[in-house]
């Protein structure tokens, strides 16, 4: 799937995965209407997902993947409301804005493989492998489906509906899955998640020693994102170890080609609060811009991951 578009805080994520903060990854029109001109055809859909939901509450409902012009307006969305996944579906029977349906409970911070499958008179949810719910209320077809946009985080015109939290593994079908083959599609999932490697994290209250000013964005065209790395004091941090040390760190100072509120605030001498994992799990941030005038061999290098929220 190529992407046209990355807006507001979101970025990659360590694992190939969409980090989704405040804004969008929007894949090209073209696999939008490829969709919907398949799934018009039978009348049946499919929608999997490797989902990590970064917080819970989400309210909106907060957009995961949706397929619409406005917050009135889809052909379906895959949404979070509250601490559970739900899904609007617009049907020959429903209104434009679609039919809610309630589906299975997210849990805060962990990876869950998601399947969500409609045919006339049949919606099944599998999370995890396991039947979540079930209804035969619906038995609509997809005959009045309109060519809107695909986004990944919220949708067109959707206002303050953004979802948090990452997404991977996105496929979407014309047919309806049975129970076998999504067994065998969570057996794959769980092989790609069983593979990664756990990051260690450290939560700490550091002083700000130096601020790199962010890039213009006309100069780093046709970049719209870029890291700086800064130097900061670790002063409170659960590792006695690290309190005292002097490290380098590498945060968002400009995203979508804007300096995020959190960067433009910080003050050299206050102390911030960093979510600080090793730069070198990230390789995703290889393909960034980075802009450093203070780099070390001998203070470690860090990424904080909550940099630009």
């Amino acid at each position: 799937m190529v992407f046209q578009v990355i807006t507001g805080g979101s970025r990659w994520g360590p694992n190939g995965d969409m980090h989704i903060v405040r804004g969008t990854f929007g894949p090209e029109q073209s696999f939008a209407d490829e969709i919907r001109q398949a799934c018009m055809k039978t009348n049946q859909l499919a929608i999997e997902a490797i989902v990590t939901t970064a917080r819970s509450p989400q309210k909106g409902p907060a957009r995961i993947i949706s397929f619409s012009k406005s917050i009135s307006r889809r052909n379906f969305t895959l949404a979070q409301q509250d601490d559970g996944l739900v899904l609007r579906l617009q049907t020959s029977e429903t209104d434009k804005n679609g039919i809610d349906f309630k589906l299975a409970p997210l849990e805060p911070g962990q990876p869950h493989h998601v399947l969500v499958t409609y045919q006339p008179g049949e919606l099944i949810c599998y999370v995890d492998g396991v039947l979540a719910s079930e209804s035969e209320f619906e038995t609509g077809t997809f005959e009045d489906w309109k060519e809107y946009s695909l986004l990944f985080g919220n949708e067109q015109s959707g206002g303050d509906r953004y979802w948090e939290g990452f997404l991977e593994a996105v496929a979407i079908y014309n047919r309806f899955v049975k129970p076998d083959e999504a067994k065998r599609k969570y057996l794959a999932a769980r092989e790609i998640i069983a593979r990664r490697q756990t990051i260690a994290t450290s939560v700490v209250k550091a002083e700000m020693l130096t601020k790199d000013a962010p890039p213009a964005p006309e100069a780093i065209a046709p970049y719209r994102r870029a890291l700086v790395v800064n130097r900061y004091k670790i002063k409170e941090s659960a590792d006695p170890g690290q309190i005292g040390q002097t490290v380098q760190v590498a945060e968002w100072a400009l995203l979508d080609a804007a300096i995020p509120a959190s960067y433009e605030l910080a003050q050299i001498g206050a102390l911030r609060t960093l979510e600080l994992q090793p730069y070198e799990s990230h390789p995703q941030l290889e393909s960034e811009r980075m802009v450093s005038d203070t780099p070390s061999l001998d203070e470690a290098l860090f990424y904080d991951v909550a940099s630009g929220q």
